[in-house]
């Protein structure tokens, strides 16, 4: 449950970034396309600059929540007898591998970050 838990909200927190203009666009889709790599969705590959960025984003979201699940769940396989005895080190997600890893564990830069909206509204205070 836990690795479901880092997955979603690292998802999240990316979406809120986008939201809260706390980061681009540009960022948010190089960060899930470095997850996904080559195994983007043949209707991904089919938009042009004419379909909208929220389109574009729920597709890689869908194939990102893809990589990391089978990332999760090999994870588990590989330490399916620590887990079950009681033993293992950390948590699952800490034993996924490469990018997925890399997705859920990444830091977080933007959480420093104030967005314009924000500054302007603590301005008219």
């Amino acid at each position: 449950m836990e690795a479901a838990d880092d997955i979603c909200y690292g998802l999240i927190d990316l979406e809120d970034g986008l939201e809260m203009e706390l980061l681009d666009y540009a960022e948010v889709e190089a960060l899930l396309l470095g997850l996904v790599g080559d195994d983007l969705p043949e209707t991904y590959r089919q938009l042009g600059p004419g379909d909208s960025r929220r389109r574009k984003l729920a597709i890689l979201r869908g194939k990102a929540i893809e990589h990391l699940t089978n990332a999760a769940a090999r994870a588990f396989v590989e330490q399916q007898h620590g887990l079950l005895a009681g033993q293992l080190q950390g948590d699952l997600v800490e034993h996924m591998h490469g990018p997925a890893k890399a997705c859920v564990f990444r830091p977080r830069p933007w959480r420093g970050r104030r967005s314009s909206r924000t500054s302007a509204r603590r301005c008219m205070k």
